[in-house]
């Protein structure tokens, strides 16, 4: 009866230590996850290991919280939103430089946010911090703005990653934009 009773008080010990060991790590998983997206998966495929993988996303955040962010003014996201337009019109003429122009775009907005912008891994990578939905896209986009093979379709495909990105970043909402061109 005493032993009967010891084995299962290890037993209850043993499963309480496995959940507080267990447990804080399936939480910070699943946060991982929820926050990076696609991007948890991205770097799960490009890591040895799960571990690996949540291990650089956590120092990821780690250093876009010490980044100093700013907000844009409103009159420069009126000077990127001009910019912008500027890029859409000339796509139909120059497709090829519309992407190359984007993806400039993209890196002065980052910059005036206070993103550093001196290696395209790392801006991607900062981006994926706030903007998980878009990096994907915005890698994409990238590889068509360098590479500049991608036809027209690949091109166009590559201009809307910008758009949905630049817009998120200037703060534009989905609606946003659908009422302003309802109204123009």
């Amino acid at each position: 009866m005493l032993t009967a009773l010891i084995v299962v008080i290890v037993v209850v010990v043993l499963l309480v230590v496995a959940a507080l060991v267990v447990l804080p790590g399936r939480m910070r998983s699943r946060r991982l996850r929820n926050r990076f997206g696609p991007e948890y998966e991205r770097a799960m495929s490009n890591a040895e290991d799960q571990r690996a993988a949540e291990r650089e996303l956590a120092e990821r955040e780690q250093r876009h919280s010490r980044y100093e962010l700013r907000q844009l003014s409103a009159a420069d996201r009126a000077e990127y939103q001009l910019r912008w337009s500027a890029i859409q019109e000339r796509f139909v003429d120059a497709p090829a430089e519309s992407v190359r122009e984007a993806d400039r775009l993209v890196t002065d907005v980052m910059a005036a946010m206070g993103y550093p912008t001196d290696c395209f891994d790392q801006q991607a990578d900062d981006l994926s911090v706030r903007y998980a939905e878009h990096v994907t896209r915005y890698r994409e986009a990238h590889r068509v703005a360098v590479d500049g093979d991608a036809g027209t379709d690949g091109q166009r495909q590559a201009l809307l990653g910008y758009r949905d990105l630049v817009h998120t970043m200037l703060g534009e909402t989905a609606a946003t934009r659908d009422s302003e061109a309802a109204t123009a």
